[in-house]
C-alpha cells in the first residue's frame, strides 16, 4: 500500500481514501499541512474506559487492564487493550483504555502494512472534540456508518457505531442525549459531520482534524495501533534493563571510589526512614499500640476484613451473570444500555420491543441469585420499549 505525502486518510469499508481527493482541486491543494499520516477509522468493535493506577509503566497498566477483561475474553477473538496516559500523578497515572477486538484491529493494521508502525490511528469521532468544549456529544457520519462519542470534563467517556442503513444523525443524537441524562453526564454542545453532504463537511471535518493535531497532549498521544504500543513497550523494556546496567556501573564507580562505605551507611538510614514513616502511617489510620512487623502486609489483611464485610458483590462476577441472563432474548432486539452499580445494589436500563423478554429477564436475574425488580416500562416513540431493572442485594 503506497500513500504519498503528509495527509488525513478515512480508513472506512476496508479501504483507505485521502480526505483531499473528496474536495475541489484549489481547495485540496491549500488543504496540505506538515505532519504524520493520520487514519481516522470508524471502529466498530471499540468502546473506552477511565483508568488510574498507581503506577505509570505501560506494561503495568495493560497487564492491569487486561486482567480486568480476563473473564469475558475469548479465545477466537480476544480484546485488544490500548491504553493512552492523560496525566502523570507522582508515580500514578490517569488515561484512557481503548479496547477493540483483535480481529477488527488486525485488518484494519494488515491492510495498512508497515504505516502501521509509523503513524496516528484515531477513532473517526475524536477531532469533533474540538468544536465542543469539554462537555459535549459528537455525531460523525459517511456512507456507511454513523458514528458517536460522549465528552466530559474534556475526555472522551463512551463511544458508539451503527451501520447508516439502521440509523440516522438525529436518531443517535437522541440516544446519546438520553443516556447523557440517565449517567448523569451534562452536554454543553452537539457537533454533527456528515461527509456525505458534500465538500464543505470534508473540509470542515480536516479542519477540526488540524487544529485538535496542534493541540497536541493528551490527544496527540492517542493512537490505536497494536504495533505502535508494541514499540513502546519494548522501548520501556530496553529503557527498564539500561537503567539497571547504568545502576550497576554507578555502584561500581562509588565501590572504586572508596565511598562505598558511605553510600551503605546512607542507605542503612533510607530504609530506617521509610521503615518508620510506614509505622507512623499504619498508627495514624488504624490505631493501636501493639506490635507491628510488616505495615504494608497487616494493613492489607485489615483492608482485606474490611472488603469482605461491607456486604457488595464483586462487579465482574455481576456482569457475568447479567450476560448469563441476557442469553434468554437469543436473537430479538433487547439491549442493555448501562448498567449502574452501588453499594446498596444496581440498576439495569435497556430497551427491547416486547414486556414479556423484560420479564423473562427478570426471572432469569433472580433464578441467578439477584433479588431484580422491573423498576419502569416506557414506550419508545417509533416503537419499542425502553425498561428498568433494580438489583438489591440479598
Amino acid at each position: 500500500m503506497q500513500l504519498q505525502g503528509n495527509s488525513v486518510f478515512l480508513f472506512s469499508n476496508g479501504e483507505a481514501r485521502d480526505l483531499r481527493e473528496l474536495l475541489p482541486s484549489q481547495r485540496a491543494e491549500t488543504s496540505v499541512t506538515k505532519g504524520p499520516l493520520l487514519f481516522l477509522v470508524p471502529f466498530a468493535s471499540l468502546s473506552l474506559q477511565k483508568f488510574s493506577f498507581p503506577f505509570s509503566d505501560i506494561s503495568q497498566i495493560r497487564n492491569a487492564l487486561e486482567l480486568k477483561l480476563k473473564p469475558f475474553n475469548l479465545a477466537n477473538n480476544p480484546i485488544q487493550v490500548l491504553p493512552t496516559i492523560t496525566r502523570r500523578v507522582g508515580r500514578g497515572s490517569e488515561g484512557i483504555a481503548w479496547f477493540v477486538s483483535a480481529s477488527e484491529l488486525d485488518r484494519v493494521e494488515t491492510k495498512l502494512g508497515d504505516l502501521s508502525s509509523q503513524k496516528l490511528i484515531w477513532p473517526c469521532t475524536l477531532p469533533l472534540a474540538t468544536a465542543i468544549g469539554p462537555d459535549g456529544g459528537a455525531i460523525w457520519a459517511d456512507e456507511d456508518n454513523v458514528c458517536s462519542m460522549l465528552f466530559s470534563e474534556g475526555f472522551p467517556v463512551l463511544y458508539s457505531r451503527k451501520p447508516r442503513k439502521a440509523s440516522t444523525l438525529d436518531s443517535e443524537e437522541q440516544w446519546l442525549l438520553d443516556y447523557a441524562r440517565n449517567t448523569g453526564v451534562s452536554i454543553s454542545a452537539v457537533c454533527r459531520v456528515d461527509l456525505t453532504q458534500g465538500a464543505h463537511e470534508v473540509e470542515r471535518y480536516l479542519g477540526m482534524t488540524m487544529d485538535l493535531l496542534e493541540k497536541g497532549e493528551p490527544y496527540r498521544s492517542v493512537n490505536l495501533s497494536r504495533a505502535v504500543l508494541d514499540s513502546e513497550l519494548y522501548m520501556e523494556k530496553a529503557s527498564r534493563y539500561m537503567n539497571r546496567i547504568l545502576a550497576i556501573l554507578l555502584l561500581g564507580g562509588l565501590l572504586l571510589s572508596g565511598s562505598a562505605w558511605y553510600e551503605y551507611k546512607t542507605f542503612r538510614s533510607a530504609l530506617q526512614s521509610i521503615s518508620d514513616m510506614s509505622l507512623s502511617v499504619y498508627r495514624d489510620v488504624f490505631g493501636g499500640t501493639g506490635q507491628v512487623v510488616d505495615p504494608v502486609s497487616q494493613a492489607r489483611a485489615r483492608l482485606n476484613v474490611l472488603d469482605v464485610g461491607n456486604g457488595t458483590r464483586d462487579p465482574q462476577e455481576l456482569l457475568g451473570i447479567v450476560g448469563r441472563a441476557s442469553l434468554v432474548w437469543k436473537e430479538s432486539d433487547t439491549v442493555v444500555d448501562f448498567i449502574r452499580y452501588s453499594g446498596e445494589g444496581m440498576d439495569i436500563s435497556g430497551r427491547s420491543g416486547e414486556v414479556a423478554l423484560v420479564q423473562s429477564f427478570q426471572r432469569e436475574l433472580t433464578g441467578l441469585g439477584l433479588e431484580s425488580q422491573i423498576g419502569d416500562i416506557q414506550q419508545i416513540p417509533g416503537g419499542g420499549l425502553r425498561f428498568s431493572l433494580n438489583v438489591r442485594w440479598r
